[in-house]
């Protein structure tokens, strides 16, 4: 029989191979797939929409946002190829993926047909259609862009220089107190140096979050704000912030400690962010004098 053929073959040899793989609404295209050695690494894995953004921005034909993302090298070693023959059962000891990149896009102008519930990570871990599990997965040199469009113009979150690790990645076989671990750092718009942590256990509907934040000018968040809120900042030092959070499907509660100092901000007009009204000007002024902080140094915020 051929899965004890290979799985009793100590000099299993898989030469590169490619995998494309397509459904309904997506593809996957799995590049120079190799396993030599108990050990297996793809020069690339891409994963896309079949509906072009173009196309999704005149009339999406699915509900989600238009997500797709790609890698770079991908290797993994320790692979139980007994149990993935014989079982489908993916195990793992470490993964290394180089160079992941993640677009993603949410159109506010087109209305949702049903609403969507974000997953929490580990509820999408769940929905993986095989048993896996995997001790480490190791990231480096990743990227994250999230944009954003309105009826006012197309707004961007980039993430970039990331890297990361994600640790005890699995859909059964839980212990007592088993939790999926998630270290990341990289900068936000290339100006603000970010670390981030996340803890969810797998027997609770929880996520503990925490962010700590450097330093940066106020201003480099124009392009992010004036999209969204047709808000600008004319000037300010953004010195750091520390979050952290508890939260399940419904509901989140946290604590913030934010410092910064001559802060001022700029109303700008809608239809045309280089110029501001007499009318906002005025309101610029108003908020500036009376209503926002220019100095925080002790600042603590209690969210629901």
């Amino acid at each position: 029989n051929w899965k004890n053929i290979i799985t009793q073959s100590p000099q299993l040899n898989i030469h590169p191979s490619s995998v494309v793989f397509t459904t309904d609404k997506y593809q996957y295209n799995l590049q120079n797939l190799q396993y030599l050695n108990n050990q297996f690494q793809a020069s690339s894995f891409h994963f896309k929409p079949l509906q072009s953004l173009e196309h999704y921005l005149d009339k999406k034909s699915f509900n989600e946002d238009y997500t797709q993302f790609s890698t770079g090298k991908i290797m993994g070693d320790n692979i139980n190829i007994s149990k993935l023959i014989n079982d489908s059962n993916l195990i793992i000891n470490n993964m290394h993926i180089d160079s992941f990149y993640l677009f993603s896009l949410k159109d506010k102008t087109q209305k949702d047909t049903n609403t969507l519930e974000k997953p929490f990570p580990i509820q999408l871990i769940y929905k993986i259609p095989f048993p896996i599990k995997v001790n480490q997965i190791d990231i480096t040199n990743a990227a994250v862009q999230y944009q954003e469009k309105t009826n006012l113009a197309l707004g961007s979150i980039d993430i970039t220089d990331m890297n990361g690790i994600i640790k005890n990645i699995k859909n059964h076989s839980f212990i007592q107190k088993d939790s999926l671990h998630i270290a990341a750092t990289g900068n936000i718009n290339k100006v603000l140096p970010t670390q981030l942590y996340i803890t969810q256990p797998y027997h609770q509907q929880l996520l503990f979050i925490s962010t700590i934040t450097g330093k940066t000018h106020f201003t480099a968040f124009n392009n992010v704000l004036l999209p969204f809120a047709g808000i600008g900042f004319k000037k300010g030092i953004f010195d750091s912030l520390y979050m952290y959070a508890l939260a399940d499907s419904n509901f989140a509660l946290g604590n913030s400690f934010v410092q910064f100092k001559n802060l001022g901000i700029d109303i700008k007009n809608k239809n045309d962010f280089t110029k501001s009204s007499y009318k906002n000007r005025i309101r610029s002024w108003f908020v500036n004098h009376f209503i926002i902080r220019k100095n925080n140094q002790t600042k603590h915020k209690l969210s629901k």
